[in-house]
């Protein structure tokens, strides 16, 4: 029986399966991985300000790149960006080994994974932004988290049993090895170049267009709130329970829980529900947040975490639905996934030094309570999505075409 690859279906086009799959296995392999790198700086002895301070160097190091590789990219394509970033992800996982006997490291991974983000995450989203169909964004969304999820779920408490019986090198391998497989079916879909008219001029006329204003607020706000939830949150999480393993465990525990409200918010989206569900998700987000300064007793951290992750999974497909919507709309699509990333880290450029500067004037308890405020605070942001006029998007107003 012969089997013909290019009739491989499981849920949309064969573009969006393949798609899938690089996400699921990218998913699984970061997942052994990232979510334990604020908890191994930690167990090297690196207070939370360098902590910190490691990741500012992240979106700094992002800003640079993105404006002097304008020219390289309208060279390559999106499959060839995807390709090339995971060899730097893969030094910057290998490199952290390292970290504490060559300090110079510090400076240098922070650059690497920077390049790695750009790449695949610029890459992905043109590509997907292609693949995806346009009366069903919601459902394929929501399939894409979904399946992301059932890859991702396991990777934390796998992680956790690797390093707590191989340590934190053994680990960082096996993601890597993860992570090169990640690649492999991206052979079997097509290729996207960048326009050849790209320009950082074109880029600054889509970050100050009225008409994208809210949007852009809500990718400000993400890109702040994030850096509480993926380095403040696992660490409070982890002192409070003292084990990685367990801390893996909760960690796959809220994930597993949230692959059906993802799936569900898919459907939801394409039923007219996105803005309902942006709404009510976001405020409920918020709320969690305010709670968790209030917590200490383990099992509420718990019951904390898998919440957060119930309610924040259908905001992120109804939002990421919004994103492609605008994506299919806009003619300079390119330009708009690569605003959007640089808008990301410049949230964070400016957001990670308060956290640093909050880290060395109060005792951790506090800055802990600080840092969940603030988080309550710009989950509201995505309030601003709602306020979108798809209408007003005139492909005409942008002075290139794809």
């Amino acid at each position: 029986m012969s089997f013909n690859i290019h009739r491989f279906h499981f849920f949309g086009s064969r573009e969006t399966n393949f798609l899938y799959l690089t996400l699921g296995l990218s998913y699984f392999g970061k997942g052994l991985i990232n979510i334990f790198i604020p908890i191994y700086f930690w167990k090297l002895g690196f207070p939370f300000w360098k902590i910190l301070l490691f990741y500012f160097f992240i979106s700094l190091f992002f800003i640079m790149i993105a404006f002097l590789i304008i020219p390289l990219l309208r060279k390559i394509s999106d499959e060839m960006m995807l390709l090339v970033s995971i060899p730097f992800l893969i030094a910057y996982y290998l490199g952290l080994s390292f970290i504490v006997s060559v300090p110079f490291l510090f400076y240098v991974l922070p650059f690497l994974t920077a390049v790695h983000m750009f790449l695949f995450n610029t890459g992905y989203h043109l590509k997907f932004t292609d693949a995806v169909s346009g009366k069903h964004i919601g459902y394929e969304l929501g399939a894409r988290d979904a399946i992301g999820k059932v890859f991702e779920f396991s990777a934390p408490v796998i992680g956790g049993l690797i390093i707590g019986f191989l340590g934190f090198k053994i680990n960082f391998i096996v993601g890597s090895i993860v992570l090169f497989l990640s690649v492999l079916p991206l052979f079997f879909v097509s290729k996207r170049k960048f326009p050849a008219k790209l320009s950082n001029h074109l880029v600054w006329n889509l970050l100050k267009n009225k008409d994208l204003r809210p949007f852009n607020k809500v990718a400000l706000g993400y890109g702040a709130e994030t850096m509480v939830d993926r380095i403040i949150w696992p660490l409070f999480i982890f002192l409070v329970i003292g084990n990685i393993q367990v801390f893996g465990g909760i960690i796959s525990l809220g994930i597993f829980i949230s692959i059906l409200t993802a799936y569900c918010a898919g459907f939801l989206s394409d039923k007219g529900k996105r803005r309902t569900t942006i709404a009510f998700s976001s405020v409920l987000s918020s709320m969690i947040w305010v709670a968790r300064p209030f917590l200490a007793v383990p099992l509420l951290i718990i019951g904390s975490h898998i919440s957060g992750k119930i309610i924040y999974s259908p905001l992120m497909v109804a939002w990421a639905s919004q994103y492609y919507k605008i994506a299919k709309k806009v003619s300079a699509k390119s330009v708009f996934i690569f605003v959007q990333e640089i808008l990301y880290h410049i949230a964070r450029i400016v957001f990670l030094p308060i956290l640093i500067l909050l880290s060395l004037i109060f005792p951790t308890e506090y800055f802990f309570k600080i840092a969940f405020i603030l988080a309550a605070v710009l989950m509201l942001s995505y309030l601003f999505a709602n306020k979108m006029n798809f209408d007003n998007i005139n492909k005409d107003e942008y002075s290139i075409k794809e």
